[in-house]
């Protein structure tokens, strides 16, 4: 239950490509390769540290979270409980 937008919306999920807060939600997943601080201030942003052993998206992981820390921004790391050993 959500839409693709492009502009202002009163939808409570949305999935887009710009920089605007188009639905002014307080909650944001960032899927971006920049930070996400543009156009509102969020109570939360989720955004998730990619460790899946390519180089560019952790670099761009890592310029993420040291961005929100200078921001002053509380950052938190869980680990997933739900993971599989395969071994």
């Amino acid at each position: 239950p959500h839409a693709r937008v492009q502009g202002e919306t009163t939808e409570w999920i949305v999935i887009t490509q710009d920089k605007e807060n188009w639905n002014r939600a307080s909650y944001a997943f960032n899927l971006r390769r920049a930070p996400l601080r543009e156009s509102a201030p969020f109570k939360s942003i989720y955004d998730f540290f990619d460790e899946s052993g390519h180089a560019a998206n952790k670099k761009f992981s890592s310029i993420r979270f040291e961005h929100y820390k200078q921001m002053g921004d509380q950052i938190e790391a869980r680990l997933p409980t739900n993971i599989l050993d395969i071994s």
